[in-house]
């Protein structure tokens, strides 16, 4: 016999069917408005705050025990969380409140969860969004508690080893990740001269430098412009943490403007600076022409003959190295640790001479070229395995695996 689901067809005639909305109670998280939130955790009595899909803080209240299910309902829907300790569950997610535990396994239920893919069930098509009727009107097959029990078992013991190599490469990325950041920061500081004579900076973060090199301020060697021109149907320029990229105005899943009026003025080659959030802001040269916020800083250098990329990697070295972090004021927590403009004019570059900063360029993005490439394999590594592992799943918690055999705990 083959019973109809949202997982598709299962072929056990031992199995039952039946609408979620029989066996469990769903409810919202709870906002966080008058929640007192630290972003680190300080004390081992510290409440992790959980987002959609991510811990944003630490709190001193909970609003649901250990072992509790949570699914992201905005932003990262359908994204499930088996909670194992004490926890505050915002209100981007779900929660499943009660559940029959003497039809379910908690573990099995989530994986169940998981393979419903719940996101293709969005309400909205600008910012995804699913509902406690979402989850509830979804129909599952599912065979009694101790082969649910057993099915958990083999899941556990075969994505063990998948998880492993997961973890492993993912050490690896972040590895890589700091390997282009220490060659970055040791060309941008140091030259590619290994047996130059050095002296003496007199800046800390940037140390010895090739003793032909100067040390300059940004004041003297670039001019801050803030030109507002407003223009018909404007190419919008946005600042991620992957740089600058132009706004799809058509797509309304993220934020827009009431207007871009009071847009300033990029051309290109021109630096844009996310100088109001020195955590997760960023800065790029922009190979566009177009608009952009008000709020973010436009500069440009004063003798175009000289390397844009290299003061480029010099600025991103300042971001990931936290030194334009450390030079901030303002309240970080709520992300406004600002670069103040007079602090940011006063700011100390090294400049190298003119064709040194080219070759420092040059060579930056051929070990870049090979860095990525390396991440890229790897990446692709990281979704081989994850495909791998969601099938293994698929196949035990629908059925299609004989686990009778499977020795439990």
């Amino acid at each position: 016999m083959s019973i109809n689901t949202d997982l598709g067809l299962i072929k056990n005639d031992d199995w039952l069917s039946s609408s979620l909305r029989w066996h469990l109670s769903v409810k919202s998280g709870e906002g966080i408005e008058n929640l007192s939130i630290e972003p680190f955790k300080t004390t081992d009595k510290r409440i992790p705050v959980r987002g959609a899909n991510r811990i944003i803080g630490y709190s001193d209240k909970s609003n649901v025990d250990s072992s509790t299910i949570s699914i992201g309902r905005v932003g990262a829907s359908g994204v499930v969380h088996l909670n194992e300790e004490p926890s505050w569950i915002t209100d981007n997610s779900l929660i499943i409140h009660k559940f029959n535990s003497k039809i379910f396994d908690k573990k099995f239920l989530r994986y169940i969860l998981e393979q419903l893919n719940l996101s293709q069930y969005s309400t909205s098509t600008a910012q995804p969004l699913i509902t406690g009727e979402t989850i509830k009107r979804r129909k599952i097959a599912f065979p009694d508690i101790l082969t649910q029990k057993k099915i958990v078992n083999y899941i556990e013991y075969n994505v063990s080893e998948i998880d492993d190599l997961l973890i492993k490469k993912h050490q690896l990325i972040n590895l890589l990740e700091q390997q282009r950041q220490s060659i970055i920061t040791e060309a941008v500081t140091k030259g590619l001269n290994l047996n130059v004579k050095m002296k003496d900076s007199g800046v800390e973060w940037i140390g010895e430098i090739p003793e032909y090199w100067e040390v300059n301020k940004i004041k003297f060697k670039f001019d801050i412009r803030k030109v507002i021109q407003p223009t018909e149907n404007p190419t919008v320029l946005s600042l991620t943490q992957r740089g600058l990229k132009i706004k799809d105005l058509n797509d309304f899943s993220g934020q827009h403007a009431d207007s871009y009026d009071k847009y300033q003025k990029v051309e290109i080659k021109d630096y844009v600076m996310n100088g109001m959030d020195l955590l997760t802001g960023y800065v790029d040269c922009s190979r566009f022409e177009g608009v952009t916020s008000p709020d973010y800083r436009v500069f440009r250098i004063k003798d175009n003959t000289e390397c844009h990329d290299y003061y480029l990697r010099y600025f991103q070295m300042c971001y990931f190295s936290k030194i334009f972090y450390g030079h901030g004021q303002g309240v970080s927590n709520f992300g406004r640790w600002r670069l103040q403009t007079d602090v940011f004019k006063e700011f100390p570059i090294p400049v190298p001479p003119k064709d040194e900063q080219f070759k420092v360029s040059e060579f930056l993005k051929a070990k870049e070229m090979k860095i990525d490439k390396a991440l890229e394999l790897i990446n692709l590594d990281i979704e081989k395995l994850k495909e791998y592992r969601k099938s293994l799943i698929y196949e035990a918690v629908t059925g299609k695996i004989d686990v009778r055999d499977m020795e439990l705990d």
